[in-house]
């Protein structure tokens, strides 16, 4: 009887702390000006000093800021997986020389394998650090093209 309350209890505990945890996470989202969160703003902010004055009234504007942010966030992206796959074929070539000092025929089979896994972690990291060069291009172009027109139109 007791442990049936109790599981009865658990049940709902933990399905109360879902619904508050989810909908605690629904409003962190909220949008504060034009569909931008306080974090997209400041973001934009940190990019060029015209955005602390523009009030994001013209949707073509809005929608390459949105663009440039996309373009960001993508770049971000690639470089926590690139410096990720960077740093285990690093990890695995400091480990190959490690195995490769000693002399019996295990170590030699350890120092290959990751000599083999430090290659294909570097090669795995290649398109990544690509689309780093490649977003960073973009937003770049998109956000002097916001600029450009943010201060035509200002004129």
């Amino acid at each position: 009887m007791l442990s049936l309350i109790l599981n009865k209890i658990t049940k709902y505990s933990i399905a109360i702390s879902l619904i508050l945890f989810f909908s605690l996470h629904i409003n962190s989202q909220e949008n504060e000006l034009n569909g931008f969160s306080k974090k997209e703003l400041n973001r934009l902010k940190s990019f060029d000093t015209i955005f602390n004055d523009y009030k994001f009234n013209n949707n073509f504007v809005n929608l390459n800021l949105e663009n440039v942010l996309f373009y960001d966030k993508k770049r971000r992206q690639n470089k926590t997986w690139a410096c990720i796959f960077t740093g285990a074929s690093a990890i695995l070539l400091i480990q190959g020389i490690a195995f490769d000092t000693r002399d019996n025929g295990i170590s030699d089979l350890f120092s290959d394998v990751s000599y083999l896994g430090s290659a294909i972690y570097l090669g795995a990291s290649i398109p990544f650090h690509i689309g780093i060069r490649k977003n960073k291009k973009l937003k770049e172009k998109k956000l002097l093209f916001v600029v450009d027109e943010l201060k035509n139109n200002q004129d």
